[in-house]
């Protein structure tokens, strides 16, 4: 009876043994507890946790940064902006001083023409054959037959043979050279003088 005691003692002495050398064993050879898979899991979330409050806190710099740089270039345009106005205004002050000086020099030409033209009127010179010297005005035709019609005044000088005379004293087919002015309409002749007698 004792025999078959001390045997089962020994026999549940010797399970134990192998039990908490199982236990060792498993230890050893690294396969992880509970605990230890549960205390994994905590590093995880941990750094988890880390990661996206950095990426929290790099998001916030970003924002940060770029609310300062739309700062600064407000702040930049709000500078030069009047600089710019003045600038704009000054060009438009310039460009109408330009416009201003462009009228007063067209203004100028166009008064300094007509006193020009007062002045030179326009001349020219003519010959021909007396038709007819009467009633302030002196008829002509040249060489090709075509009529040409001198106004005359008090102002028109008539000579033959370097010596004054008169538009009555003209004859039909004498030869004339004649110089005149143009006004308006009108050739105003300002000198005649016979060249040649008009032909028997």
């Amino acid at each position: 009876m004792r025999r078959r005691s001390w045997a089962a003692l020994a026999t549940l002495g010797l399970a134990l043994g192998a039990g908490c050398r199982e236990r060792d064993e498993a230890q050893a050879t690294g396969s992880p507890s509970e605990g230890e898979r549960a205390e994994a899991r905590q590093q995880l979330q941990k750094q988890a946790d880390e990661l996206a409050d950095a990426a929290s806190r790099t998001a916030r710099a970003a924002g940060e940064v770029a609310k300062q740089e739309a700062s600064e270039v407000n702040e930049r345009v709000k500078e030069e902006a009047p600089k710019l106005h003045e600038d704009l205004s000054q060009t438009a002050q310039d460009v109408s001083q330009q416009a201003r000086e462009i009228a007063r020099d067209i203004r100028e030409e166009g008064s300094t023409a007509a006193e020009q033209a007062v002045e030179d009127p326009l001349t020219g010179s003519v010959s021909g054959t007396v038709a007819r010297a009467s009633g302030g005005a002196l008829h002509l035709r040249d060489a090709d037959g075509k009529q040409i019609v001198l106004t005359t005044d008090g102002d028109t000088q008539v000579k033959r043979g370097g010596q004054s005379t008169t538009l009555r004293a003209l004859q039909p087919g004498a030869e004339v050279r004649a110089s005149y002015v143009i006004q308006g309409e009108n050739w105003m002749a300002r000198q005649v003088e016979v060249v040649s007698p008009p032909k028997r």
